[in-house]
């Protein structure tokens, strides 16, 4: 049974700098989510959902746009 499936890509170099960027954005904010979630949890007992999270997240405008890393992740190809 097919569970899953692997896919390698060749992204060039500047594909690969939007990736890391982007990786690393979403490793911070998960990791800063986890951490406020542990705290609040800590200091009030009470469960700490996704809707306060999304209230508190605010996006950092050195990030490049959504567009931008669609339109620059476009080139990459894959095998199969």
């Amino acid at each position: 049974m097919l569970l899953n499936q692997k896919y390698e890509i060749f992204p060039t170099e500047d594909q690969k700098e939007t990736l890391d960027c982007w990786l690393q954005y979403c490793r911070q904010t998960y990791n800063s989510a986890l951490l406020d979630k542990q705290r609040m949890y800590k200091q009030s007992k009470t469960p700490y959902n996704r809707l306060d999270m999304q209230r508190q997240l605010k996006l950092k405008p050195c990030l490049p746009k959504r567009n931008a890393v669609s339109a620059s992740t476009r080139g990459i190809y894959s095998t199969r």
